[in-house]
C-alpha cells in the first residue's frame, strides 16, 4: 500500500485542517472528498473530486492537476459523484446535482442528461431526464452509459449518440 497523490489530512478523515485544493507534486496535491476514479489508456487517472467541484488528472508519476471545473469554476461541475472514460476518449461524469455531463474527446462540455438542482425520476431527452443524486457509471460495449440512481434506487440506462 503506499500513497499515489495527496496529502492526507492531519485530522484523519474530514480534512477539515486541510483546504483540499492544490494541483502539483505527489507530496504536496491537495484533494477534497475524491470519491470515483477512472483511468486512461495511457495510465492517467481521473478523479472525481467531490467539494471541488473538479475532475482532477493524476499522472502515473503522481503529478496532479485539474482537467475541468475546480473551486474557481464551479457552475461548470458540481460536485461530481462518477467518472467514465469510453474507448473513443469521451468522458462521462455524474453530479450530486442532477446532470449527466460529456466531456468529449475534443474538450467540448455538455450536459448530456437531467438538469442541475432539479431532482426528480423522468426518464427522456437531454434536460428532460431526472435524477435524484445520480453517482457511479459505467459503459457496455456498445457504449451505453449505465448510472446509479441513488436516491431514486434504480439503475438508468442512457443510451449514447456518438459524437
Amino acid at each position: 500500500m503506499s500513497t499515489l497523490a495527496g496529502y492526507k489530512a492531519t485530522g484523519g478523515y474530514s480534512q477539515t485542517t486541510v483546504p483540499g485544493y492544490y494541483d502539483g507534486d505527489p507530496g504536496t496535491a491537495l484533494f477534497n472528498n475524491p470519491v470515483a476514479l477512472t483511468m486512461d489508456a495511457t495510465g492517467n487517472i481521473y478523479v472525481a473530486d467531490y467539494k471541488n467541484n473538479a475532475i482532477r488528472k493524476v499522472t502515473p508519476a503522481g503529478v496532479v492537476s485539474t482537467y475541468a471545473g475546480g473551486i474557481y469554476f464551479p457552475a461548470m461541475l458540481g460536485n461530481p459523484t462518477g467518472v467514465v472514460l469510453d474507448a473513443r476518449g469521451n468522458m462521462f461524469i455524474s453530479e450530486a446535482s442532477g446532470r449527466i455531463i460529456e466531456i468529449t474527446a475534443n474538450k467540448v462540455l455538455y450536459v448530456l442528461a437531467g438538469a442541475a438542482k432539479s431532482s426528480g425520476y423522468v426518464n427522456g431527452v437531454g434536460a428532460a431526464a431526472r435524477f435524484n443524486n445520480p453517482q457511479s457509471l459505467t459503459l457496455d460495449g456498445q457504449g451505453n452509459l449505465y448510472v446509479a440512481d441513488f436516491n431514486n434506487n434504480v439503475i438508468r440506462k442512457i443510451t449514447i449518440a456518438v459524437q
